[in-house]
C-alpha cells in the first residue's frame, strides 16, 4: 500500500460525493419540475379532472371498470 493512502480519507471523499449527488439530484428535480410546470400550465389538474380521473377526462375511457 502507498504511504499516503488512508481509509478514513477515502471514506470522507466518498461521503462528500454522496452528499453532492443528493444535492445535485434535488436541484435538478426542482428545476425540471418548474420548467415542466411552466410548459404544461401547472403541476396539478383542476379539481373536476382530479375527481373524474385523467383517463376519462382526456381519453374518454376508464382505466379500470370496477
Amino acid at each position: 500500500m502507498a504511504d499516503d493512502y488512508s481509509m478514513g480519507a477515502q471514506l470522507i471523499a466518498q461521503l462528500k460525493a454522496i452528499g453532492l449527488t443528493i444535492v445535485y439530484s434535488g436541484i435538478m428535480t426542482a428545476v425540471l419540475f418548474f420548467v415542466a410546470s411552466i410548459i404544461t400550465g401547472g403541476g396539478r389538474v383542476d379539481e373536476e379532472t382530479e375527481q373524474i380521473g385523467l383517463d376519462e377526462k382526456i381519453h374518454g375511457e376508464k382505466a379500470l371498470n370496477l
